[in-house]
């Protein structure tokens, strides 16, 4: 199965032999083409459902938008949750969910489904003072494990470089670390507005190290400019361009940690 998945870009239009893959790449996959994960080398996706529903495709991680779950997600799962989406942002762009609900819900799913592995958070990258917040509520409940790891997010913007962005996620890994805690950080959406390839493969660069971050996420395969969760005025920067890779999507088909 994986050497079939290897060797079948060989065969088609735009792969070469020489992508990248990466059991940490992933997507953030907001249209259903599942062959963009082969295109670019990427071993892993989400989407961003309301409830966490595993599928049978090894590949996809469910995400709980809000923090919820119910009975699709089995008592014993034992696999990877995305938990909250941007809590910090209000809608369309994120749950807008305050760090004391977030970790009464999360306090709520870890007595539920005990072996789940939540990552939690997914913030934008200016999120500090929501996660030391949530971390002390978490803290004062005292009866539940502390998270194992954290999700963030980062865009380059004309205003916003790779190291307004450094600057950021290591103000949060420093909140947990206050409080003795090291999670493991995955980088769940990510991206150069701009368009600038230059400026891909140095945030990449920072990904790739950092010993802490292990799994990341482009956002996104392929996107509608015109949806409610795009803001106005950014570069149409998705891997795919009218079906085909774009300068953006080259970049990440040969990189790799």
């Amino acid at each position: 199965m994986t050497l079939n998945k290897i060797y079948l870009p060989l065969v088609m239009k735009d792969y070469k032999n020489d992508t990248i893959v990466d059991v940490n790449k992933g997507i953030a996959l907001v249209t259903g083409e599942l062959a963009d994960l082969d295109t670019v080398g990427a071993s892993w996706y989400y989407t961003w459902s309301h409830f966490p529903i595993p599928t049978a495709d090894s590949r996809y991680i469910p995400m709980s938008y809000y923090g919820l779950f119910d009975d699709n997600l089995p008592a014993d799962y034992d696999g990877f949750v995305l938990f909250l989406n941007e809590p910090n942002n209000d809608a369309p762009f994120g749950a807008d969910i305050d760090p004391y609900l977030a970790a009464l819900r999360y306090r709520e799913f870890v007595k539920a489904r005990p072996h789940a592995k939540l990552v939690v958070g997914n913030t934008s990258a200016w999120a500090s003072m929501w996660h030391d917040q949530f971390i002390k509520e978490v803290i004062l409940y005292g009866d539940v494990p502390l998270p194992q790891y954290i999700g963030l997010h980062g865009y380059i913007e004309s205003y916003i470089k790779v190291e307004n962005i450094d600057f950021f996620w290591n103000q949060i890994r420093c909140v947990y670390g206050h409080y003795d805690l090291q999670p493991e950080v995955w980088i769940t959406e990510f991206a150069d507005t701009t368009g600038d390839v230059a400026s891909l493969q140095a945030f990449l660069d920072l990904i790739y190290s950092n010993p802490k971050i292990t799994r990341y996420a482009y956002f996104t395969n392929r996107y509608d400019p015109e949806a409610a969760y795009i803001p106005q005025g950014w570069h149409d920067f998705g891997l795919f361009e009218n079906g085909v890779l774009s300068s953006m999507g080259e970049v990440y088909r040969t990189r790799g940690k």
